[in-house]
């Protein structure tokens, strides 16, 4: 992963920090950490990326899905991650601890589950997810130009949608990478 500079030859972001990752589903942002639905449900620190907590479900089951994953809150102590027809997770916010694992029936987020938003970054415009290049993220500023880029050699996964957050954005790259951006 290779970050590049735009149009202008300028780089109006900076890499803070960088963690790989397996699989990426869907990343949420909850105050200072940033849950991710990986093979396993894991929390980073937003700040500085280290790994809060990963769960193991029993048997060593993975987080299993197709696509559509979607992780929010179910009452104020409760994370819960969920896949449409695959994977329904429950896990304690604070710690990790394994709660609950189901087969998710359904297409229609869980009543009681309160999906956290995801800002999409106001500087930059990415495309839709469905058209962008796997080996190049490119980020357009408000004007259509090239702001920055990312180059990636191997790409492995889908892209999720950049996120937003206050001085910065989050993106999970091809090349299985969460990376956190601050703006110059």
């Amino acid at each position: 992963m290779t970050l590049h500079p735009g149009e202008d030859g300028t780089l109006p972001v900076t890499v803070r920090w960088k963690r790989e990752i397996a699989v990426p589903e869907a990343m949420a942002v909850d105050g200072d950490r940033v849950y991710v639905a990986d093979e396993v449900p894991r929390a980073f620190a937003l700040d500085d990326g280290t790994l809060i907590w990963e769960t193991r479900m029993p048997g060593d089951e993975g987080f299993g899905s197709d696509g559509g994953t979607v992780i929010g809150l179910e009452g104020p102590h409760r994370l819960r991650f969920w896949a449409p027809y695959n994977s329904d997770v429950v896990v304690d916010r604070e710690t990790g601890r394994f709660i609950s694992a189901r087969l998710a029936d359904g297409r229609d987020v869980p009543r009681g589950m309160h999906p956290f938003p995801t800002p999409v970054p106001p500087q930059y415009d990415f495309g839709p997810l469905d058209q962008l290049d796997p080996e190049q993220l490119t980020a357009r500023d408000r004007s259509g130009r090239v702001a920055w880029r990312i180059t990636v050699q191997h790409p492995q996964f889908q892209y999720l949608r950049p996120t937003g957050i206050p001085g910065g954005l989050l993106v999970a790259v091809t090349s299985g990478h969460l990376v956190r951006l601050d703006l110059r």
